[in-house]
């Protein structure tokens, strides 16, 4: 609510399309500037990060506070008849390497 005036007002409408629509899995909600996911009967709920600030999620002072963690945006591909979402940082890190198990993660028995 500190960031957007709507601030998910008749949500109760929303879970109540879950209730009409049985084969209803995902909804995505964005943008939010946060990650945040919950479970309402069959359909995973959530909401999508940002492109630019993020907004901490776990906050006992209700002022409005952002961060600077590193944007991002969630990205689904279908698999066969499975549906498969993963959050993408916008950030740019060095890589990628290929993986080799020797170097990338030593054991010390072989």
């Amino acid at each position: 609510a500190q960031m957007d005036p709507i601030a998910c007002e008749n949500g109760h409408r929303l879970l109540a399309l879950v209730e009409r629509f049985p084969s209803l899995t995902r909804i995505f909600c964005g943008h939010n500037h946060s990650l945040t996911m919950t479970q309402y009967r069959q359909a995973l709920i959530s909401t999508i990060p940002g492109t630019v600030h993020q907004v901490p999620y776990c906050h006992e002072d209700t002022r409005p506070y952002y961060d600077l963690s590193p944007a991002s945006c969630l990205m689904h591909r279908q698999v066969g008849e499975q549906w498969v979402s993963y959050q993408h940082s916008l950030a740019h890190y060095a890589g990628p390497w290929l993986y080799d198990e020797n170097i990338s993660c030593p054991t010390e028995e072989r």
